[in-house]
């Protein structure tokens, strides 16, 4: 793990779950270390990444860790702690900052597809 971006894990066997906690600053070496981690806890059931102590989100380790998380279909995820901009971030994305699955539409209203290129005229 990268010391400038502690990640302490709690292992909390509440409802059988795993809590990962992040801390400082979330930048590309943290999103590959939470998948590392993340990868090799995959048959753990259900974890959950807290994000509350994380004072800096770079937008880019957000869509790293959302590609690394496609190929963990089995994986079962939930968050707590994302604040509001990067939790914006990820609906333009069209993914569920709770969870960082991919949205149905009906939940992400913002990112419906523009139909005509009109649509985008002020």
């Amino acid at each position: 793990m990268n010391p400038s971006t502690p990640i302490q894990e709690e292992r909390e066997r509440l409802s059988a779950c795993s809590c990962i906690e992040l801390q400082g600053t979330f930048d590309a070496s943290a999103a590959r270390d939470v998948l590392a981690l993340l990868q090799r806890q995959a048959d753990a059931g259900h974890l959950e990444l807290d994000f509350s102590r994380v004072n800096t989100f770079q937008d880019f380790a957000l869509d790293l860790l959302v590609q690394g998380l496609a190929r963990l279909p089995g994986l079962h995820l939930k968050t707590r702690g994302i604040p509001s901009h990067p939790a914006r971030v990820l609906q333009y994305l069209s993914i569920d900052p709770h969870t960082l699955a991919p949205a149905r539409r009906s939940q992400c209203p913002s990112c419906s597809p523009v139909r005509d290129h009109r649509d985008l005229d002020d």
